[in-house]
């Protein structure tokens, strides 16, 4: 008798595509084995990320999960009983989170239906309520090793995986439709150019790149650096 596929239910912690996290929420969903998963996504808004999703015939709930207050009581209360009511009516199998939050929602809900529950961390920046949250979680995935600072409490080791982000090679192969033209940078054919795609702001680290390649500069005269991305902190923008 052939097994039915897991049901996964992932969480985004925003609706548009264009952040880093749900680009590579996209990409994961999008490519999951059909015959062995079945992806369906809580989004807490309607934006491209939910069309994109429909698109490729992927289920998505609209599902909204306030802020854990101690004056939102009532909101969260509720908002834990559609999304148990949500796993109970899609036979959810696993529940798979990007945030603090939705990890927070997942998790409560993933104890009380006996589901286990994935984080998959993918910023180095600590929450104040990581130590429970993790108590939360049966799998912590991790995009780097470096963030395993985050998680250094007794008995947590366990849980946790680096799985890095794969990257679609056919976004930078030449003669691509997606390929952007960089004629207008007026860049030699003998250049080597790094590109940066990034929010400008000093969590991001593009002032590592920028001294490191500085110092290879006498060996690489050619060497350029390309940062891509919206300024978040204009004194960190300078500095670079």
């Amino acid at each position: 008798m052939q097994c039915r596929p897991c049901h996964v239910l992932l969480f985004s912690s925003f609706g548009q595509l264009g952040w880093g996290g749900q680009e590579s929420l996209f990409q994961l969903v999008s490519r999951l084995e059909r015959d062995h998963f079945r992806p369906s996504v809580v989004v807490p808004s309607v934006g491209s990320l939910a069309h994109s999703l429909s698109a490729r015939g992927i289920d998505v709930h609209l599902l909204n999960l306030p802020k854990v207050a101690s004056g939102q009581l009532v909101q969260v209360t509720a908002a834990l009983r559609r999304l148990s009511a949500l796993v109970d009516e899609e036979g959810v199998d696993l529940l798979h989170t990007d945030g603090p939050r939705n990890t927070f929602y997942a998790g409560v809900v993933g104890r009380l239906k006996r589901r286990p529950v994935v984080w998959h961390v993918r910023s180095s920046t600590a929450d104040r309520y990581d130590r429970l949250l993790s108590l939360l979680c049966t799998k912590i995935i991790l995009v780097a090793n470096c963030l395993t600072r985050r998680f250094q409490f007794p008995g947590q080791r366990q849980k946790l995986i680096t799985i890095h982000n794969g990257v679609d090679v056919n976004h930078f192969v030449p003669g691509s439709a997606r390929l952007v033209s960089i004629a207008g940078f007026r860049f030699q054919s003998d250049d080597i150019v790094i590109t940066v795609s990034a929010r400008v702001e000093e969590q991001k680290g593009q002032r590592y790149l920028i001294e490191a390649c500085a110092q290879l500069r006498h060996l690489f005269p050619r060497l350029h650096i390309q940062c891509a991305g919206r300024i978040v902190e204009q004194a960190y923008h300078q500095a670079c």
